[in-house]
């Protein structure tokens, strides 16, 4: 297969989409290329200094090309409490979570609280709940990102 990302648009990015794109930990001060499955693509956040920001907020599955979230069918089948795991390119293996219309608020707040508690307890994605400053974000390229599936594992 090809496995070839696709350029994206930031204002396309909607929850349940599979992106990558660079990010530079505050951190490690190092830029790495995240692919993140979105739950809440553009979340207006306050912080406790008052400020007010967005976020983009995901469930982290690569880092620089580092699985850090194993893709099982065990996994893919609790991931579809809250939707459907769809093919949307045969050829470049790119996929999107279609998430069912009662777990979302909107396109740019993302899932409900709710939705977020059905996958967090169902398997081990706390340690991979991530979120990133939209505003740095957004000064990367995004892709649409393809990924492996395991379904040969439990």
């Amino acid at each position: 297969m090809a496995d070839k990302k696709q350029p994206y648009n930031w204002n396309r990015v909607k929850p349940g989409d599979i992106i990558s794109f660079r990010y530079k930990s505050k951190i490690t001060g190092k830029a790495r290329i995240q692919s993140v499955l979105v739950l809440n693509p553009k979340l207006n956040v306050t912080l406790k200094d008052g400020k007010k920001t967005k976020h983009l907020i995901g469930i982290k599955l690569e880092e620089s090309n580092k699985i850090k979230l194993r893709l099982t069918s065990r996994q893919i089948t609790l991931l579809e409490k809250i939707g459907d795991f769809k093919k949307i390119d045969e050829k470049n293996n790119l996929y999107r979570l279609d998430i069912n219309e009662r777990f979302i608020i909107n396109d740019i707040k993302g899932v409900k609280q709710r939705a977020y508690d059905l996958i967090s307890k169902s398997f081990n994605i706390q340690g991979q709940y991530r979120t990133y400053d939209y505003i740095r974000a957004k000064s990367s390229a995004v892709y649409l990102e393809p990924i492996k599936l395991f379904t040969d594992e439990d």
